[in-house]
């Protein structure tokens, strides 16, 4: 069985982001001139972090540390994917923050037999409006996804802490 790194070790949020981000379409999201979609995308990324902490909140509860294990990435900086923002993963549960080129943000999620399916999707129904900017990805081979990433980016792999009620 693979170690990964415990959560305190997890990857965070760079405080000093670089000023650029090129080839990236959340950049002209950012200057865009239309004030309400870039209120619109500030609320949709407000959201998308607070589902992330629900989510993690949700997995950090189970006891089985191989269902605890996060692939989590800041794709700002990632040229390879000029939609990507953010990535979550699960061994059973995916969600990323991603911006189109026509620079409106949304959030894409998928289950694979997820234990907290009901849960996310009745934090999902929720949001009201925001629930137009969310979109299911239906990836077809889950598992196959989940360990590529896990494979590809170990670094940003880690077990969440077990927290016991």
């Amino acid at each position: 069985m693979r170690e990964f790194k415990t959560e305190e070790t997890a990857p965070v949020k760079p405080e000093n982001r670089p000023q650029r981000w090129p080839n990236k379409y959340f950049t002209k999201a950012i200057n865009s001139n239309d004030p309400a979609k870039r209120m619109r995308n500030q609320i949709v990324d407000m959201v998308y972090v607070r589902f992330l902490k629900t989510v993690k909140d949700f997995y950090s509860k189970l006891p089985d540390s191989t269902e605890r294990i996060v692939c989590e990435r800041n794709r700002r900086v990632d040229r390879s994917c000029p939609e990507s923002i953010w990535n979550f993963a699960t061994p059973t549960f995916t969600m990323n923050l991603t911006c189109d080129p026509l620079s409106q943000y949304w959030i894409n999620y998928d289950f694979n037999n997820c234990p907290f399916e009901k849960e996310i999707i009745d934090l999902f129904s929720d949001c009201g409006l925001i629930n137009r900017y969310m979109t299911r990805l239906n990836i077809r081979d889950y598992e196959k996804y989940f360990n590529n990433l896990v494979d590809t980016y170990p670094e940003q792999t880690y077990t969440l802490k077990n927290i016991q009620l």
